[in-house]
């Protein structure tokens, strides 16, 4: 060790100062590389603290063609789609995290809500939970399930509105109640199960039946080409409602998810449908994203949603095209057309559904 310039140099006869102990071994971190560590002492755990924010601004024109002579109707509006800020804290293997979501107060048809109908937060998750490595994940609260966060992720076009099994209500993207996940070594999937309430993060349990979810995700060939190849299956064994309804899904999905191109097919089957236990829905959803050069983004998504299977009228179809561009790494924007089209029985349940949309939509997600 040299000594600086106008230090004076030990003594040969005096005993060098102690090595410092060595750091006790600590816990594998939740995140490979955190956004903030606190460095604690050697007997704790460091904290690891990752926050996030997910801001989803639209504009959109929605242009109802007239029938049988009918006048065409028109509207417009700027949307807040989605804010989301979130935190998640790691000590060791313990885990929190807590993520909040902006809506406007008053529900959908209603005038009046808090202070007019300002927009509030409101908690979409909140939970506590255990990290073994890398394989093992267990959280308890408000948590989220697994097939609609993994299908957005897996699609990349959630600023553009959500998958067909939130849209339709088939599903809840979270829900009170506890996960449980065993990820396969070398990235090759994970299979996951749940027990919820069953009635969404929104509402609270209105019977005594919970809802069972089993998921599994693979992928066969986790290195080279094919490795963004992915197949998905859920299945959820549930109910609804004070009439402890049935409603069960299964999901089945065929996913790419690569840096330049990501997408796949989806397939919900609802067996059990706004607290009518015997009803059958169906819906069916498709998604593709390239970028044919770098922060270009162009693609297609749609759905078809079957409202019931018994009937062969009941149908909605909608395609969307697409064309967005990387602003930042953060940001992207995207600006898209749709096409709805609803079938005889469903156009008349649910009124101004056959339209064109024009939407321009911002994305900003850390």
């Amino acid at each position: 060790m040299s000594t600086p310039v106008g230090a004076h140099a030990p003594s040969s006869a005096a005993a060098p100062a102690p090595d410092p102990p060595p750091p006790a071994p600590r816990a594998e971190p939740r995140t490979a590389s955190p956004a903030i560590r606190l460095k604690l002492p050697s007997y704790l755990p460091d904290i690891d603290i990752e926050p996030g924010l997910d801001i989803i601004a639209a504009y959109a024109l929605k242009v109802n063609p007239g029938e049988g002579g009918a006048e065409t109707t028109w509207f417009h509006a700027f949307e807040m789609s989605r804010a989301m800020p979130s935190l998640r804290i790691a000590a060791g293997p313990a885990t929190a995290g807590l993520m909040l979501e902006g809506v406007y107060s008053a529900s959908e048809g209603a005038l009046i809500g808090v202070a007019g109908d300002s927009f509030v937060l409101r908690v979409r998750e909140a939970r506590a939970g255990y990290r073994y490595k890398e394989w093992v994940a267990v959280d308890a609260g408000i948590v989220p399930t697994f097939t609609i966060p993994l299908l957005d992720e897996s699609f990349g076009l959630r600023a553009l509105g959500p998958v067909s099994a939130e849209l339709t209500g088939f599903s809840s993207p979270a829900d009170l109640g506890v996960v449980g996940r065993f990820s396969f070594p070398k990235q090759y999937g994970f299979i996951g199960a749940g027990a919820y309430n069953g009635e969404g993060y929104t509402n609270r349990e209105l019977n005594r039946g919970k809802n069972i979810e089993v998921a599994a995700l693979v992928r066969p060939v986790p290195r080279g080409i094919l490795a963004p190849l992915a197949a998905y299956g859920a299945y959820v064994n549930g109910s609804s409602g004070t009439g402890l309804a049935r409603a069960d899904r299964g999901t089945a999905a065929l996913l790419w998810t690569g840096e330049r191109v990501r997408g796949g097919a989806s397939m919900t089957y609802a067996l059990g449908v706004r607290d009518d236990g015997q009803r059958e829905a169906l819906s069916l959803d498709w998604s593709l994203r390239g970028e044919p050069i770098e922060r270009l983004i162009v693609g297609t998504r749609g759905f078809l949603y079957v409202r019931d299977m018994k009937s062969t009228e009941d149908r909605i179809l909608s395609i969307t095209g697409l064309a967005g561009f990387r602003v930042a790494p953060p940001l992207e924007v995207f600006l898209a057309v749709t096409r709805q089209l609803p079938e005889g029985a469903a156009r008349s349940a649910l009124p101004g559904s056959d339209l064109w949309e024009g939407r321009l939509a911002a994305r900003f997600k850390l």
